[in-house]
C-alpha cells in the first residue's frame, strides 16, 4: 500500500463557505477510484502557529491505483478550480 500526504497553505483568507466546497469536493473524489482505502482531510484546527491550512492523508492498494487517482478527470477538474485557493503545497508518498 502507497501513503499520501498533502499539506495546503491558502492564498490569505479563505472562507467557511469556501473550506466547506473544498470538503465536498474532496468527499466526491474519495468515491472515484476504486484503490483509494482511506481518504481523510481537514482544515488545521488552529492550535499553534505556523502550520499548513488544509490536509489530507490517502491511502492507495498501488502506485497505479495512486497514479489513477492523479489522472482522474474529476480530480484533474476538482484540482483546476482549487488550486487558485492554494499558495503552496507539499507532498509526501510513502509505503505502509
Amino acid at each position: 500500500m502507497l501513503r499520501q500526504i498533502t499539506l495546503i497553505k491558502f492564498n490569505g483568507a479563505v472562507s467557511a463557505e469556501e473550506i466547506e466546497s473544498i470538503g465536498r469536493g474532496f468527499a466526491e473524489i474519495s468515491a472515484i477510484v476504486d484503490g483509494i482505502r482511506r481518504f481523510e482531510f481537514g482544515p488545521d484546527l488552529g492550535l499553534m502557529d505556523g502550520t499548513y491550512d488544509y490536509a489530507l492523508v490517502i491511502d492507495f492498494d498501488s502506485q497505479g491505483d495512486w497514479k489513477a487517482y492523479l489522472e482522474h478527470p474529476k480530480h484533474v477538474a476538482f484540482a483546476e478550480t482549487f488550486t487558485p485557493l492554494a499558495a503552496a503545497a507539499v507532498r509526501v508518498q510513502y509505503k505502509i
